[in-house]
Parts: structure tokens; sequence; C-alpha cells
């Protein structure tokens, strides 16, 4: 039987405790084991909530301003902003020992319909108050006591209880009339009404760490006990496990707590009534936070359609939540007349300016693609309707502000044209001029721009005039998947090295230098695998191989990095190359070039060489300097493997990349 993907989300709830918060946040990171995500939800008051808010960032959690109605309707609030499988509710005064998340996300794999507690060692101030194994469950008084059997109950730990993401789906809530009491207890024996199940989780307890009440709230706090618990016996004796003479019972007994609550009496009628309307009506399932509808459209070149392929199946995999429409914009040119007609106009190339852009090639091409993904997008969106649109990158995006007036977009890019002027000094700066007003243009529209990398933000910012807050650097994410075992690359003495190159557009990549580097100096004691299809003819050379037929990103790519030591690309032209974040993620130690955007990816001296395109010399140094010396091709290679896992990620990366789809939608 194949084992549920659970995805752990953490609803933690906080109020006016940024450091608590802190301690709490610091325990939860320093798990073995991280849940999918955390999201805080913030009842503070406004001298608090700034504060709360940054620590909450600076953890990598989702902010989220509370209610600022009581307790549990900040808990509801907070699960009903998770987009997990599974929510493990969190209080801010919680500390986890180590290996918790790991023993909650076994125990909720085993039986995913089930809903998981904890037991709990309290510190009132600092001292020893007691440890409990497993959560109470709601007892006919209204109180709470040990369960029986700790695998069939319908106990609930206030702080730390795992539902599956369907109760709050149809539409299950925690009573917010009490901000204390046994709201938690009644919720158990609710859901248990309605057939879930309740266990206890063997051996996981929390911390709670909590200060004595102030005196003066000790009158308020026991009105709100006493009322909770009358509701909590009602709703256990009427309806739960009917009982009349426990009801009556219980009702008289908890006119004790007049002394507390003189009101109490005339309450119940009212609690009564609310019991009743609570327990006779099914609940309706929610329509609150309603599927985010996202129509993202990828010029579909090169590397970007592995960008693409990623952000497809992150979101098919990890955000089932999200209606995410993906649209290849050459794939659907290909299989329009109209649209390659179009494309072919566009490309026309003009006598005698083969080699300049005299003609405005790439003004001419650029707007032939923003038309076309304009038609289609226009198409889609009446189609299907959409709440935010991604561009991907800024060349498709040019007709955006007339076509998306009243829809907000999101453009994500790997270069601007600014940057390639200054690149490429060579190129005609008068003809590249109109594509930049046209960028200019369509970023300031933008509800928020993505930069690849940081050379590219600046330039987003200092050459297109976008405040700084409007761009987020988000690196594209590594297709390799995460569980794949990086192989162990011990070579022995005499066993001949791999290097690997891969790129279709051969010639601007650098392939030329090094099929001349490697027969000149390495043949000896490597063979050369060039994975491309582009056209060339390299003859015949016994340890040289071609690879042809393979697209981005599939099995057979996975196999050649699995099998290689070295990956070698010096280009002379390159944004954002991918296959470096590819080689990386598979623990290889690279050999990239001085340009462009490639020291953004390959750190020189950390994860790989870099040398100065073109360059013979430095090219086959670098090569020999890997090649005789293990120890640093194991080193590079695991930092490279260690950088791809922290900066180009599938799951974080894309979670960001969906809090701004989120964000941009809302405006």
């Amino acid at each position: 039987m194949q084992t549920p993907t659970i995805l752990l989300s953490v609803a933690l709830v906080t109020r006016n405790g940024p450091d608590r918060l802190e301690r709490c946040l610091r325990s939860v990171r320093s798990q073995s084991v991280q849940p999918y995500e955390i999201v805080v939800s913030d009842d503070s008051t406004p001298e608090f909530a700034r504060q709360t808010k940054q620590t909450a960032e600076r953890y990598e959690c989702r902010y989220v301003e509370g209610p600022r109605r009581g307790l549990y309707a900040n808990r509801n609030a907070a699960a009903l902003s998770c987009r997990g499988t599974h929510i493990r509710t969190m209080d801010d005064d919680h500390l986890l020992p180590e290996g918790h998340f790991a023993l909650c996300i076994e125990a909720v794999a085993s039986d995913p319909e089930a809903i998981w507690t904890t037991g709990e060692l309290g510190l009132v101030d600092g001292q020893y108050d007691g440890r409990t194994e497993v959560a109470h469950q709601l007892h006919p008084s209204g109180l709470a006591i040990p369960p029986d059997d700790p695998d069939n109950n319908w106990a609930i730990a206030d702080g730390s209880t795992i539902y599956p993401a369907s109760v709050f789906a149809r539409g299950f809530r925690m009573v917010e009339d009490f901000s204390y009491g046994s709201s938690y207890l009644e919720f158990g024996a609710f859901l248990v009404h309605h057939g879930y199940h309740c266990r206890s989780i063997k051996g996981a307890i929390i911390e709670h760490h909590y200060k004595t009440a102030p005196a003066n709230r000790h009158r308020v706090f026991n009105k709100q006990l006493s009322a909770s618990h009358l509701y909590a016996s009602l709703a256990y004796n009427l309806f739960f496990k009917r009982n009349l003479f426990k009801a009556c019972r219980y009702t008289l007994s908890h006119l004790w707590h007049v002394r507390f609550n003189p009101a109490i009496v005339l309450q119940i009628p009212t609690l009564y009534a609310r019991v009743a309307r609570r327990w006779r009506n099914p609940p309706v399932e929610s329509t609150t936070v309603p599927p985010l509808k996202v129509i993202s459209i990828n010029c579909d070149m090169m590397g970007h359609i592995t960008y693409q392929a990623v952000l497809e199946a992150t979101f098919r995999d990890h955000f089932p939540q999200v209606r995410f429409q993906s649209i290849h914009l050459f794939n659907r040119i290909r299989h329009n007349p109209v649209l390659r007609l179009l494309m072919r106009l566009a490309r026309i190339r003009l006598p005698g300016f083969a080699n300049s852009d005299l003609d405005f090639l790439r003004l001419r091409f650029e707007c032939g693609m923003s038309l076309n993904a304009s038609l289609i997008l226009a198409y889609q969106i009446r189609k299907t309707g959409c709440d935010v649109v991604h561009l991907h990158t800024q060349s498709i995006a040019f007709l955006a502000p007339l076509l998306l007036k009243n829809l907000p977009y999101v453009v994500s890019l790997d270069l601007t044209t600014a940057l390639l002027s200054r690149d490429r000094p060579f190129h005609p700066r008068h003809t590249l001029a109109p594509i930049i007003a046209l960028e200019k243009r369509c970023l300031q529209h933008a509800t928020h721009v993505i930069s690849w990398s940081d050379r590219v933000r600046r330039s987003i910012i200092d050459d297109y005039g976008i405040p700084p807050e409007k761009v987020t650097i988000i690196a594209p994410a590594s297709p390799i998947p995460e569980d794949w075992q990086v192989p162990l690359r011990h070579k022995r003495k005499g066993e001949r090295i791999r290097l690997l190159f891969v790129g279709n557009d051969f010639q601007r990549k650098g392939g030329d230098e090094v099929v001349a580097v490697f027969k000149r100096d390495f043949a000896d004691t490597c063979d050369l695998h060039v994975v491309s299809n582009g056209k060339f003819d390299l003859g015949t050379h016994p340890h040289l191989f071609v690879h042809r037929g393979v697209t981005p990103v599939p099995d057979q790519l996975l196999d050649q990095y699995t099998l290689a030591d070295i990956f070698v690309m010096p280009t002379h032209e390159d944004c954002f190359p991918m296959v470096f974040v590819e080689a990386m993620a598979s623990g290889l130690p690279c050999i990239g070039s001085t340009v462009m955007g490639i020291p953004d990816i390959v750190i020189h001296g950390v994860t790989g060489l870099n040398v100065p395109s073109g360059d013979i010399e430095a090219l086959s140094s670098a090569i020999g300097q890997l090649v005789n010396d293990p120890a640093l091709r194991s080193a590079m290679g695991n930092a490279g493997r260690c950088r791809a896992a922290e900066q180009f990620d599938s799951f974080k990366n894309c979670r960001r990349f969906l809090d701004i789809l989120e964000a941009s939608a809302k405006r």
C-alpha cells in the first residue's frame, strides 16, 4: 500500500507575546523534521503587532492578522489559513522536544483520518506543575478526564491537536462564545459525534510554559469557565451521550458557581439554545476560502521550459487547493496556424542584417510573442476565469497593461534588456531602447515582480524605477526530485573521470571550447559526454559521446547527472542557466564562466570554478584541478548540493511564490 503524503501545517496562535513566540519558533525550527508550513495568527494589540510579524517572518512563517475575538476565534482563523493535509494547533508558550514532528507525522501517516493529540508537561512560572501522558476528554460535568482508551476517545489537547484538514473544510469550528474554558473539550465530542475518531500519539509530550494569572483577571476568568463548563455539560448530556438525569444533576451542580458568575442561572436558557442550534444543525461546508485560480503563461524557451515544469509539478503535488493553469506559449503557437503566421511575420530577417539587429528583429520578435500571449490569455480568461495572472518572462508581457487592466498580474524574469545592453555593448543601443521602454511600462503596471537573482533585482529597481518593496528574489527551483539520493562518486586509481556538458545552443554554451580542451589535454584520463540537440558534428572519438533527443528534465538527463563526476559549461552568454542548478542538486562540482548570471549560481571556489569565457587555458586549468583532486571534487559537490537545497528548493520557493500570488489577488 502506498504511504499517503502528509503535509503538516502548524496553526500557531499568539497575542502580545513576541518573546514567547521567539522561543516557541526557535524550538520548532530546531526540529530535524520540519512541518509543511507555519501559520502565525496574531491577535496582538497594535503596540505588539509589528514585532510579532517581524519575528514570524524571521522564522519563515506565514503571518496573518487574527480576528481579535478571543482564543478560539483565533484558532479557527489560523486553521482556515493553513494549506496542508493536516493542521496542528499550537500556542506561543509551547516548546517542543527534539523528534516531536517526526513522531507526529509517523502517527498521522498510520491513520490519516484520525484526530491525533499529544501529552503535556506543565510549568508555571518555570516551576514543574504536573505531566499528562495523554490529552483529556469531556466528562458529563463539563470538565476534563483522562480517556479509558488512548486509541479510541473524544479527547482534544487545546493547543496540541492534529486535525485532518477536512475538519475545517467541512465547516466544523470551535465554539467562539467563550474566551477560556471547555470549548475545546466540547469540540472533541462534537467531531466524534459527526464520525471522526480521536487517538493519542504515544510518547509525544510538549512543554507548556505559562504564568500565574494576575489577581484582577481571576474574576473574569472564572465567569468564562463556569459558563463554558455548563455549555459543555449540556452538550454532552443532551446530545453526545443523551442522559436527562445527568443533565439535570450537573446543571444543578453548576449553580455552585453562582459565587463566581451570579448571572449563570439566567444564562441556562441561552446556553441550551446555543447547544441545540449547534448540535441539531449539521455544519455547512466551508466556502470562506475559495480556491485561488492562477493562469501562468511561459515564454517556453530553453531553461524556461524547466522552470514551468517545476511550477506545474510543485503546485500539483503540494498545493492542490490552487487551480494552477499552465500555458506553454510556443506549444500553443505550434498548434494554431494563425498564431504561427504571426510569429513568422515577426521573425522575417531583412537582407543584409543577418549579423546585427539593425532591422529591429529582437523588438519585432518580442512584440509578436506578446501579441500571441495576449490573444491566448484573453481566450483562457474568458473560458475559465482567473484571480491572478503570472507571466514569465517580461518579453511576453508588453500588452499586459492593456489586457489586464482589471486583473492583477505578476511578472517573473531572469534578465532585463537594460542589463543585456551592458553585457553586450556591441548590440545597437537604439534597437534596444524601445524594448526597455515597453518593459518599464509592463513592470510598472505589474502587481509584483519576481527576479531570479539579486543582479537582476538591482537592475529592475535602478534601471526601471520599480519600488524595492515591489520586487522579490525567488530563484528558480531545482527539478531534481527531493528524494533522489546523491550517488557515491569514489573513483579507483586509474578509473576514468566522466565530464558532462549539457546545452542545445552548443557554440554559445562554450561546447567548442570544452571539446577542444578535452581532446587536447584529457582524452587519456577522461570521458566527455555531450547532451545536446544542436547542429554540430564532433566526428568520432572513442571517449567522446553525444546524447541527442533529450528533453528538459527527463529520466535520461537525471541518469547523466548520476553517472557524471564534473559538470562543465563555460558559456559565452547565459542569463540564469538551469543546468547549473540541476548539476549542483545532483552533487556535481561545476565549471562555469564569469559572464552574466553564472557567478550568482556557481560560487567560485565553493561549489565550483568560473573561468573567463573563451579562455581555453583557464578552462583546461580548472578541469585539471578537479580531475586531479578527488577531495576537492567531493567538497565542491557537497557544497553545491547544500546550496541547491537551501536556495533552489522547489517547495520553499513555490510557497513564497504562492504567497505573492495570493497577496496580489487581494489587491
